[in-house]
């Protein structure tokens, strides 16, 4: 019997989740609302900042008005080859005994190489990695090469969206719990996208379904889809996929929309 592997999707953003998270800041910025970026910051089990991106973090924390670092805590780790964090903040925070590790591999990207560190560090199998979605095309390329090349589940978390691999095998992704939070992006949509090998999916719980369809860059990709009434969402496929949803958590979101984290 086909074993399918469980999704939950966006559980680290309630107060009653199951799994323990590594919280991941890139260098790009933070426009995920406040009270989403303290939750995960205040819940993750070990928090790394990449670079440039404790910079990004600490602006954010002093725009925000978010509590402050002395509040909030110091992330466990800083990593990366440190040719974009500002010299000052490095200076400060080793003064504050914060644990640098410096990776000069060139042949990985700085993201790549937080992983890999989580991962000797024995932190969290899954990883939240904030990281916006705009700008240059060939970072964003360069992280879902990332979800490719590593063996923990990573999820790509936006204001706008979350992106994860769904490996070759079975899927059940619950998502009755989402329509019935103010959570998702107002057009709900959803994409499955084959980066790197054309793959045959089998889909139930969408509404544009597929049934051992071959998908493939130059030929069909399931862009734009979105869901049915279905609770559950099943996917079956022999090579592996992104799947990304629309997600509304920015700090641009109007005040009369509250997200509701339970």
């Amino acid at each position: 019997m086909d074993c399918s592997t469980l999704w939950e999707p966006l559980s680290f953003l309630g107060t009653e989740y199951r799994e323990p998270f590594t919280l991941v800041i890139l260098n790009q910025p933070i426009s995920i609302k406040k009270e989403v970026m303290v939750h995960l910051w205040n819940n993750a089990v070990y928090r790394i900042t990449v670079d440039g991106g404790t910079d990004r973090w600490l602006d954010w924390l002093e725009a925000s008005g978010a509590c402050g670092v002395s509040n909030l805590g110091l992330p466990d780790l800083i990593t990366g080859d440190f040719d974009s964090i500002r010299p000052d903040t490095m200076i400060t925070l080793k003064e504050k005994s914060v644990c640098f590790e410096s990776t000069p591999d060139q042949d990985l990207t700085d993201f790549s190489k937080a992983v890999k560190c989580a991962k000797e560090k024995q932190a969290a199998n899954l990883i939240i990695a904030i990281c916006e979605v705009s700008g240059r095309l060939d970072q964003i390329l360069s992280q879902l090469n990332t979800l490719h090349t590593h063996e923990e589940r990573i999820v790509l978390l936006s204001s706008c969206s979350a992106t994860w691999l769904l490996r070759p095998g079975s899927h059940e992704i619950y998502v009755s719990g989402l329509k019935s939070r103010d959570i998702l992006s107002h057009d709900r949509w959803i994409g499955l996208i084959p980066v790197g090998a054309p793959s045959r999916v089998t889909t139930s719980g969408l509404k544009w379904n597929l049934d051992n369809t071959e998908m493939k860059f130059g030929g069909l990709i399931s862009s734009s889809n979105t869901y049915s009434n279905d609770p559950v969402i099943k996917i079956k496929t022999d090579q592996p996929l992104i799947w990304s949803m629309g997600i509304d958590i920015s700090n641009n979101k109007k005040s009369g929309n509250q997200l509701n984290i339970p």
